[in-house]
């Protein structure tokens, strides 16, 4: 069994859930740091956490083409979230275009991040488990403003 396609669509249902809570999420809190961290930074915004998953999706893209990556040369704090949700998309849809594209033999070929080593089949999963962690932020972001309604896309699982 060719798995090239189940790990495509994951990376493209991955980024619609992100999108959709984002879009459950009212517009005003797309730029909200919930909490501060460390003794310099701040949290991340749902926009920060929208370019973070869109990055990753567009290096793996790029390594899995063997091209230079494409930068989202954007300024998150000011951009609207709508601008992240396009750059996530296309983002996915790159990444998924490069996997189905691929040889399945690929999916065993090391590639040094600069932080680590790692093969094309874990740099994907670890891509789509990233998207489904910031779902989870953002449903978590939601809840703290008090929604308590778990959100999830019309016609998610047909």
């Amino acid at each position: 069994m060719n798995p090239l396609p189940i790990l495509a669509d994951k990376i493209v249902r991955s980024s619609k859930l992100l999108a959709y809570a984002v879009e459950t999420t009212p517009a005003e809190y797309h730029h909200w740091k919930p909490v501060a961290v460390g003794q310099t930074g701040e949290g991340r915004t749902i926009v920060d956490q929208l370019f973070e998953v869109g990055g990753i999706f567009a290096k793996f893209a790029s390594i899995i083409n063997k091209t230079e990556p494409v930068e989202s040369n954007v300024d998150s704090e000011t951009v609207e979230s709508s601008v992240a949700i396009k750059f996530l998309s296309d983002s996915a849809e790159s990444l998924s275009s490069a996997i189905l594209a691929m040889d399945p033999e690929r999916l065993s070929e090391v590639h040094d991040l600069g932080w680590a080593k790692m093969p094309i089949a874990f740099m994907l999963e670890m891509a789509h488990n990233n998207a489904i962690y910031h779902f989870g932020q953002v449903n978590y972001m939601q809840l703290l403003l008090g929604d308590k309604e778990f959100h999830m896309p019309p016609g998610f699982l047909d």
